[in-house]
């Protein structure tokens, strides 16, 4: 069985996730180099999928988030 202090933590993650996303979203526009943009792009899409993984654990384990 798992510990409800868990389901909290991932939830915790998953808000942190979606943080630094939305924080990516609003610096792209901004971005002049190129190789930064590419750089922010690949973390966001890692976060993004990271986001994606807490969200199907925490389903599994019959929460939401």
């Amino acid at each position: 069985m798992i510990n409800n202090d868990t389901v909290n933590l991932l939830k915790e993650c998953n808000s942190g996730i979606q943080m630094g996303v939305s924080s990516i979203d609003e610096v792209l526009p901004r971005v002049e180099s190129q190789k930064l943009e590419t750089i922010l792009n690949d973390y966001k899409n890692k976060h993004t999928q990271l986001g994606n993984e807490t969200n199907e654990l925490i389903k599994e384990l019959g929460e939401e988030t």
